[in-house]
């Protein structure tokens, strides 16, 4: 009976915690991002859903667990006056780091399937040891989770995923990441959340299916940085056109860079 009873209290703790989580939405145009405080769960372009989670990781030193970022502070704000909530605001604040992130959305033409999100997160590290930051991406493109394929293409410095069926997304970080990383949800989703530090092995596919990746900044103890990058949603090309990126014509910067002190 003991048992039973401590097992109902965890549930309703699990069930009061996760209950607790606000969700947001940036809107623009075509597009609608939609999030809570500790992941994006939807990127809605021309109504369909493109994301099933996105969230950032963070470890201090070489050992030990990742851990999930949970933001605080939250602003959603109207950049261009037009009464959407394309932007927004956030903060994650501890005894050893701090980061600081911004967000705008920037949609399409009605059917054009195109939208933009671009991301800036500053870091403040105070701690006496490196931070490890994860960005973790689980995209459903066109709104199906089994038939996507994943690739990173060194040459054009690309992370992109592609349904040919619908949409694809592109992400670009080996200008700034110090690791990436391309696997199954199950691998990779599953390294980030046990008890073990996790090592991207910059394994860049390309991976069919239920594809899933990681990207990482690693940031020395006692400075301040930020890292940039662009997301974006774009139709899908015939594979033929896919040679396109390694040409740099379709993709975006992140770039992660020292600011002085």
């Amino acid at each position: 009976m003991k048992k039973i009873i401590i097992f109902l209290a965890i549930m309703m703790g699990i069930y009061l915690i996760s209950s607790s989580l606000m969700a947001y939405s940036l809107t623009d145009e075509n597009s609608a991002f939609v999030f809570d405080e500790t992941e994006a769960t939807s990127w809605s372009v021309d109504g369909v859903n493109q994301l099933y989670q996105q969230m950032f990781f963070y470890r201090l030193g070489d050992i030990g667990e990742e851990n999930s970022i949970t933001w605080s502070n939250i602003s959603l704000y109207d950049v261009d006056g037009d009464g959407q909530t394309e932007g927004v605001s956030a903060y994650y604040g501890g005894t050893r780091f701090s980061l600081l992130m911004s967000a705008l959305l920037q949609g399409g033409d009605d059917n054009s399937h195109q939208s933009w999100l671009n991301t800036t997160v500053t870091i403040f590290n105070f701690a006496n040891e490196d931070l490890h930051l994860f960005l973790y991406s689980d995209y459903d493109l066109g709104g199906t989770p089994s038939d996507d394929i994943a690739s990173v293409n060194l040459t054009a410095q690309n992370v992109y995923q592609v349904d040919y069926d619908a949409h694809f997304a592109v992400l670009t970080p080996l200008t700034g990441c110090n690791a990436y990383q391309i696997a199954p949800y199950d691998v990779l989703y599953g390294s980030l959340t046990d008890t073990n530090p996790t090592t991207l092995n910059n394994s860049g596919g390309p991976l069919s299916g239920d594809a899933t990746f990681a990207l990482e900044w690693d940031f020395p103890s006692g400075n301040v940085y930020s890292v940039n990058f662009l997301q974006s949603v774009q139709p899908a090309p015939e594979p033929a056109t896919l040679l396109l990126l390694g040409s740099g014509l379709i993709g975006i910067a992140c770039i992660s860079r020292k600011i002085k002190n």
